[in-house]
């Protein structure tokens, strides 16, 4: 599944919609570790679906800079009021 992504990444990046400086590779890696770790973040009740959305979403508009669409705000995590539970970009 990794080279799959980092196969996408690098034609993303062959075309110009992904900085010529990231790593294909690790980004790869980064964005399947990270859907993973959220997946059970969210299964065991640490995170919201809409906080790991936003994480996801985060990331992918830093790969992808040119087609960055209205960025979603992260709902409370379960028992937060404040504004701790945002990803820095959103504070």
């Amino acid at each position: 599944m990794i080279d799959v992504v980092a196969a996408q990444l690098r034609a993303a990046q062959a075309a110009g919609d992904m900085p010529a400086g990231l790593d294909p590779d690790l980004e790869a890696v980064s964005l399947l570790a990270m859907s993973a770790g959220l997946g059970t973040s969210v299964l065991g009740g640490q995170s919201s679906a809409g906080q790991a959305q936003a994480v996801i979403d985060y990331h992918l508009h830093r790969l992808f800079p040119a087609s960055r669409p209205a960025r979603r705000k992260m709902t409370g995590s379960p028992g937060s009021s404040s504004g701790a539970d945002q990803c820095p970009a959103q504070r």
